[in-house]
């Protein structure tokens, strides 16, 4: 793998005002040609570029930016799905365009479309199951977008009605209340920045009584100088802002790392810190260098068909192999044969206890040094005892606050095999649990913090105001073996109230059942094995590198080196020689005369 490591003091990008007369869409096509795209505006920060860049020309009306109405087809505000129930009064919805683009429930069960900037009543959606607990009545008078805010703030989001028995349950409870109608989660305003930024509606700073599409076709906007947004008809011809990249200059180091093993950036980091042996003189090549063997402990897996209760299976393990299963990783995971499972499951080694601890997702041991998977940094007041609260927002400002897994967030995913982009910032709207699926489909996991320099590199990818789940959880399961992996791979819903002793099914997702259902088992034994890693060097010195006292020299440091990266038991360090009994070889082609050359 191969990283790059840089710092600056500069904003990544910063906002140009372009004093054309264009429409949006020619003002798209321009900054996307000569800028990045048009400006994205919905934290304080943008809104100071934009101030500056007005400034700068002392402009002061409104011109262009990259928000624009971009469905006009019916969707759930919940995880933006499209719409396959459906109950219209007569001759709704009446507006072909977005003047009318939220719904509303009346008290008879059908549904009607209006301005989303009228307030009334509506239901919020819980993480309930059951249609009596499912939806929230809130009785306080919102607009939709308002509506939208609370409910997403406090629930999950605006009701998503899927069928005809909640809708009913829903048209109930508007008639026990003797109102009109109530907002529902179906809106056709679905506004999009131009460069995918995902919205984040409570930063985004409406003038007063915006939007308000007057005449049904006001379907971009533009920006006063404050940032204040108004939407107006695509084809007017303003001037407009675009995004572009600050100019900079940035320091860059590139460290390439062969292994066999599971090196970690940090410690990378600190092996890249220590200052080199001498002067750079020579530049040398280490052909095939060192050789470490060192002894490693694997979980081997055995599955047994016999069918047992949880207890019984964990009383067999521990007698005949080391216990019920533990998974510790991915890896072990991938281990697991599964194929003789059914759909009842098999029973693995982890149940439900009276203790909630804390967990890192992203479970691999060899991933953290001693005393990294202890790192918090709460906000104050934080963790709060709140019931449910167990999964981990970081804020802008660096600050853990645990909050309901259910909540949707932005999140940042770690990929330990992109090393020039290892911290990535998901502008999705995802619970914790739909953000984790995520971040193991297209990267590793997600983010663990493990030390102040990593909590200070990953708040600066969350925007101002801005909130994104890592992978920090709490939950009160333990393996049987008393192990502290804090790996988990439950199926969805889950884990649920229906039991406390956990089963691995055939497409290797957990679920919890009944501790004395009769199930066959997964067993484990820890096996050692040798593991001989070659490790290539780059030398550069002044000295000969290939003098005796200097070879046990450098093989003494790796050594040590070795040690600081976490590989333990290693039973033998040498040099791999050639028949000369050399290791390093020149580096013919950084030099700059060519030898052959010479001959002619």
């Amino acid at each position: 793998s191969a990283g790059i490591l840089s710092k600056t003091w500069c904003d990544p990008y910063r906002f140009v005002l372009v004093e054309e007369l264009k429409t949006w869409l020619e003002s798209q096509s321009y900054c996307r040609e000569k800028h990045l795209d048009l400006a994205t505006v919905q934290s304080d920060g943008d809104r100071e570029k934009l101030k500056k860049a007005a400034d700068a020309v002392n402009f002061g009306s409104f011109a262009w930016i990259g928000f624009y109405n971009g469905v006009l087809t019916w969707r759930w505000s919940y995880q933006n799905k499209v719409i396959n129930y459906e109950k219209w009064e007569s001759r709704e919805p009446d507006s072909s365009r977005t003047a009318e683009a939220c719904v509303f429930l009346y008290a008879n069960g059908n549904w009607g479309d209006t301005t989303c900037l009228i307030e009334q009543t509506f239901f919020c959606q819980t993480d309930k199951s059951k249609i009596a607990d499912k939806f929230k009545y809130i009785q306080a008078n919102m607009t939709w977008r308002d509506a939208q805010l609370y409910c997403r703030t406090n629930y999950i989001d605006l009701a998503t009605v899927k069928d005809d028995s909640e809708n009913k349950a829903l048209a109930v409870i508007i008639t026990e209340h003797n109102t009109v109608g109530a907002w529902i989660g179906l809106s056709k305003n679905l506004w999009l920045w131009s460069d995918q930024t995902e919205v984040s509606w409570s930063s985004v700073r409406w003038e007063t009584g915006q939007p308000d599409n007057t005449d049904g076709s006001e379907e971009c906007v533009c920006a006063g100088t404050e940032g204040q947004m108004a939407d107006v008809s695509c084809s007017t011809p303003r001037f407009f802002y675009c995004r572009t990249p600050e100019v900079r200059e940035i320091k860059l180091v590139r460290v390439a790392v062969k292994s066999a093993g599971y090196l970690n950036e940090s410690a990378v980091m600190a092996a890249i810190e220590t200052k080199p042996l001498s002067i750079t003189l020579w530049h040398f090549l280490l052909g095939l260098s060192t050789s470490p063997a060192y002894q490693q402990f694997v979980n081997v897996y055995y599955f047994m068909s016999e069918s047992k209760t949880f207890s019984e299976a964990e009383l067999y393990c521990k007698e005949t192999y080391t216990d019920l299963a533990t998974i510790e990783n991915t890896d072990d995971l991938r281990t697991l044969q599964t194929a003789q499972v059914t759909y009842t499951g098999a029973w693995i080694g982890l149940r439900e206890t009276n203790a909630l601890l804390w967990h890192w997702a992203l479970a691999d041991k060899r991933f953290y040094r001693d005393t990294e998977t202890e790192f918090r940094n709460w906000a104050a007041f934080e963790p709060d005892d709140n019931l449910n609260q167990d999964c981990v927002i970081m804020t802008y400002r660096g600050e853990f606050e645990n909050t309901n897994c259910l909540n949707i967030f932005n999140f940042i995913c770690y990929d330990a095999a992109d090393s020039e982009q290892q911290y990535v910032y998901i502008w999705r709207l995802y619970t914790w649990r739909e953000a984790q699926s995520y971040c193991r489909q297209f990267h590793t996991d997600l983010v663990s913090v493990r030390n102040p320099d990593e909590n200070l590199q990953i708040q600066q990818l969350i925007p101002e105001l801005g909130f994104a789940y890592i992978g920090l959880f709490q939950d009160s399961f333990a393996w049987s073996d008393r192990s502290e992996s804090a790996f988990r791979n439950w199926d969805l819903f889950q884990p649920d109230l229906l039991g406390a002793c956990v089963a691995m099914h055939e497409d290797k997702y957990w679920k919890t059942e009944l501790c004395w259902k009769l199930k066959p088992f997964f067993c484990y034994r820890r096996e050692a094995v040798m593991k001989r890693q070659i490790l290539r060097l780059e030398l550069k010195s002044a000295l000969n590198v290939n003098d005796p006292h200097m070879k046990t020299a450098i093989l003494a440091e790796i050594q040590q080196r070795l040690q600081k990266l976490g590989v333990r038991n290693i039973t033998g360090l040498e040099w791999r020689e050639a028949a000369d009994g050399s290791v390093f070889q020149k580096n013919q082609s950084k030099t700059s005369a060519d030898p052959m050359k010479k001959k002619r």
